[in-house]
């Protein structure tokens, strides 16, 4: 059985809110059985005979309480079918971003799927162009002689990593050649090549319309990206799309700004661009009740043009306030690839300053032990955005490596795979990545842990996949020769009550009373679900937040245990916090 969990969380936004197993009675019912399956039933076949239920889109659900309830229902499911002794097997998809391993781990084994092998890629692009051009043997030679030289490049090769990624190239290399190395122009080049298509198609009603109108089009196609990033953040906890009136009011909008009469003499032309984006206008699709877009990816890449369009101070703050969101996080590395696609060098040195900048001063988001700017360096680097940029690069791993120097642990293991891809094709960059390591050796306990941790990781990586002696080296780095170990600063817990007892105020106190007991509990034991939930709630109160993360810089870099639970929670809750109404004017 597949379960598409954004349908399922449209129930407890509509009051009803039932269980999972009456959801696939009522979902196997519809599907035409004569006569209504009740839940009972559902569960003595479960019982009785082995099922695999596959739960699809936990990333499609990303309002907070519906995405609770939706997981509370997929673990009373799981823990009634274990009570029963039923052979059932649970799969949860999700994409990665977003995601902050909410899923039970006594339940469930999270299972990480790997980047395509460089044959995977080349395999399965041969075989969707042979789909898209049936028999032209020299159009699919073609096509798959440039991803050969794709593959062959150490700057792009990172682009033939996932299946959507590797058909968006064959399609562009169908129709125009060769190609950028970060993942904004693969997808803006994709956008451009189907709009392209659409326009030059024969004995079409919307080919001339795309022609003369294309500007429009395109701003569209923003607006309405941008809408649907908004409502997918808040709005009724499944996939977002928007009815034809909503559309309809868009293009009103697009037309109106561009000097046209969309309640006058254009009424016509806005009847025609509503008539074509609701027969699919380029990448607009119908959905659900009503259209969006087909692929998440390029509902996010339209979202970042619109909100990269404007003066470059007011798209820095834009970005400035998106950065920590997961649910923003695709949608913000395409607005800094299209910065760092355009050659203005002053966009570049604002980009970095404001990721080399975005933790300081912060407190309301535990950023003294949940940075966000390293994460999103190497984010940055990962895209590609840079790779024709050393000097860039550079930068980038600069601010990226930073995370060792943070109170450990850090999500250091996630990060490995990237720094030996990087380290493996620049050796400018693997030097660098060597004399981090090396400073952080040589620095207290928590700067050792964490570089520590690379190394190992990079070390257990080497012996599964062929990795260059210079690399595996990397595993093997010692701190500067004669350099002593930074010595730890003091934990000062009696500072933390202080800081607790005398600056909390009548309205925050409770809150980071009880937070702050949860933190001293966590030094010695795994805390209770109570008290997981009282340091929650003070990550969510801004003032708590800051008091208690100045409060735990007396003791962060010496309690690993109290660091691992406020790091966790600090994913958390930034995944819980919106932040599309900070959108309303773009």
């Amino acid at each position: 059985m597949r379960v598409d969990l954004a349908e399922f969380a449209k129930r407890f936004v509509a009051g009803g809110r039932q269980s999972l197993l009456a959801w696939i009675a009522e979902d196997l019912t519809a599907q035409g059985y004569t006569r209504k399956l009740e839940p009972w039933l559902l569960k003595e076949w479960m019982n009785t005979w082995p099922w695999f239920v596959a739960l699809d889109g936990l990333d499609e659900v990303s309002e907070p309480a519906v995405r609770k309830w939706v997981i509370g229902a997929v673990h009373e499911f799981v823990a009634d079918a274990e009570a029963d002794d039923s052979d059932v097997f649970v799969l949860v998809t999700t994409r990665p971003s977003g995601y902050v391993d909410e899923m039970s781990a006594e339940q469930f084994d999270r299972i990480d799927l790997t980047d395509l092998q460089t044959a995977e890629a080349l395999a399965y692009g041969h075989l969707v162009t042979q789909i898209r051009l049936r028999n032209d043997s020299a159009r699919i030679a073609r096509v798959d002689g440039i991803l050969k030289d794709a593959a062959n490049n150490d700057a792009l090769r990172h682009l033939l990593r996932t299946p959507l990624q590797v058909q968006i190239m064959s399609i562009i290399a169908e129709g125009a050649g060769p190609f950028d190395p970060d993942r904004f122009n693969l997808f803006w080049r994709y956008y451009d090549v189907v709009a392209r298509r659409e326009q030059t198609k024969e004995n079409t009603r919307f080919a001339e319309l795309l022609r003369e109108h294309a500007p429009q089009v395109l701003d569209l196609h923003e607006r309405v990206g941008l809408e649907l990033q908004r409502r997918s953040e808040s709005a009724d906890g499944g996939t977002a799309f928007m009815s034809e009136e909503d559309l309809s009011a868009i293009a009103w909008h697009v037309l109106a700004d561009e000097g046209y009469s969309p309640s006058g003499k254009d009424a016509q032309l806005l009847e025609r661009i509503v008539r074509a984006a609701t027969h699919r206008l380029v990448l607009l699709v119908p959905r659900g009740d009503g259209y969006g877009f087909d692929v998440r990816s390029l509902q996010e890449l339209m979202a970042a043009r619109r909100i990269t369009t404007g003066e470059l101070d007011v798209v820095l703050d834009r970005l400035r306030a998106l950065a920590p969101s997961p649910h923003w996080r695709n949608t913000w590395l395409f607005a800094a690839g299209r910065l760092f696609a355009e050659p203005q060098t002053h966009q570049h040195d604002a980009l970095l300053e404001l990721v080399a900048s975005l933790d300081d001063g912060v407190a309301d988001r535990f950023s003294s032990i949940a940075p966000v700017g390293p994460y999103l360096a190497w984010d940055m680097l990962d895209d590609g955005m840079a790779a024709s940029r050393p000097r860039r690069l550079k930068q980038l791993m600069g601010l990226a490596m930073k995370v060792v120097e943070y109170p450990a642990p850090q999500a250091i293991p996630d990060l490995v795979p990237l720094v030996m891809r990087l380290s493996e094709i620049d050796d400018d960059l693997r030097c660098q990545v060597r004399d981090h390591l090396r400073e952080a050796l040589g620095g207290d306990t928590s700067s050792r842990t964490n570089a520590g941790a690379m190394q190992a990781h990079i070390r257990d990586a080497a012996k599964k996949t062929p990795t260059s002696p210079d690399v595996r080296m990397l595993a093997e780095a010692k701190r500067a020769q004669g350099r002593s170990v930074t010595p730890d600063p003091p934990s000062d817990w009696q500072h933390f009550d202080d800081v607790i007892t005398s600056l909390a105020s009548d309205a925050v106190h409770d809150v980071v009373s009880q937070a702050a007991a949860a933190v001293r509990a966590a030094r010695t034991r795994a805390v209770t679900a109570e008290e997981l939930e009282h340091l929650e709630a003070a990550a969510l109160d801004p003032e708590a937040c800051e008091l208690l993360d100045v409060a735990l810089d007396a003791v962060a870099r010496t309690e690993p245990a109290v660091v691992r639970v406020c790091f966790e929670v600090a994913r958390t809750t930034a995944a819980r916090r919106q932040l599309a109404a900070l959108l309303d004017q773009v």
